[in-house]
């Protein structure tokens, strides 16, 4: 089955909906004068929503990290039985390793820069 587009803008949409709303209850509200979900906010309360949402893109990385391991797993395990070559699983495989490692260096760097602007 093969969508048009608006199925696909209509995904979309419905995926940030869904995700900005769950995202919402996620936020820390422990900072003084800051209610992200009310949208009320001043300069103090940007270091803090910047460590949510960093966090939470990393948390989704890691998830995609693990779901790329199995993928590759299953085509390195199974290349046998399908008649195919191995090589396309450990390509996979190497290349989510290599993304994890870039992102994971990047979370650290930024989020340094972070609590040295925040000062925490």
């Amino acid at each position: 089955m093969r969508l048009n587009t608006l199925h696909k803008a209509t995904i979309m949409l419905s995926t940030l909906i869904y995700t900005t709303s769950a995202f919402a209850g996620l936020i820390d509200n422990s900072v003084t004068g800051c209610d992200f979900s009310g949208g009320e906010i001043n300069a103090a309360c940007i270091p803090t929503f910047l460590i949510h949402v960093i966090a939470f893109i990393f948390g989704i990385t890691g998830a995609y990290f693990v779901i790329m391991v199995v993928v590759a797993g299953y085509q390195i395990a199974l290349a046998k039985a399908l008649g195919k070559d191995r090589s396309e699983g450990f390509g996979r495989l190497r290349t989510a390793i290599i993304g994890f490692i870039l992102c994971a260096s990047s979370w650290f760097i930024i989020d340094f820069i972070i609590s040295a602007l925040a000062g925490t």
